[in-house]
């Protein structure tokens, strides 16, 4: 990731057709290069930048997920049988979505206002339910996680407290003014 840009925001791969203007005008017609960009969008935005790949973004898990053929972020499988306004997600939903090239749960919740996607506006608030739901479950396990730490340091100091007593003990009264 380029480090001036926000951790927040939503970051994939595209592939763009690009004007290759030295083969255009070699061949006397327009020559289109396929070429991977960084498409980014700010959370709750409708808007997409896209740039030009940096050194940074080919050592970045989106461009390697990119390249292996894999997408990074929460699978849309999670979504499946979640309730729909009346109805649920089902496969046929997901599938949908898919080819529509949406391929996880945060690419769904930044999903434009001109997707053409059944039910978009729906998907597009579960999706931002399931994020901010497993965003509070992550504080959550790491508040559980701090206070097991700080039981079990609870428990060393309370063993240290009566290592020392009993080792006062050892020395006999008066044994502290030596």
């Amino acid at each position: 990731m380029n480090p001036s840009e926000p951790k927040a925001l939503n970051r994939r791969i595209i592939v763009v057709d690009v004007l290759d203007e030295v083969q255009t005008k070699l061949r006397g017609h327009r020559v289109m290069v396929p070429t991977e960009m960084m498409a980014i969008r700010l959370p709750g935005g409708d808007d997409e930048i896209r740039r030009p790949l940096t050194p940074e973004d080919l050592e970045s898990e989106v461009y390697l997920a990119h390249k292996a053929g894999r997408s990074v972020g929460t699978p849309l499988s999670q979504l499946l049988g979640r309730p729909l306004g009346d109805a649920e997600v089902t496969q046929e939903i997901l599938d949908k979505l898919v080819s529509a090239g949406v391929s996880t749960i945060e690419n769904l919740a930044y999903i434009t206002d001109t997707a053409q996607i059944p039910m978009r506006n729906t998907l597009k608030r579960l999706a931002l339910d399931v994020l901010a739901a497993g965003e509070q479950s992550r504080i959550a396990e790491v508040a559980a996680s701090r206070d097991a730490q700080v039981a079990g340091l609870q428990q060393q100091v309370e063993q240290l407290r009566e290592l020392v007593s009993e080792l006062r003990g050892l020395r006999g009264p008066g044994a502290d003014h030596a």
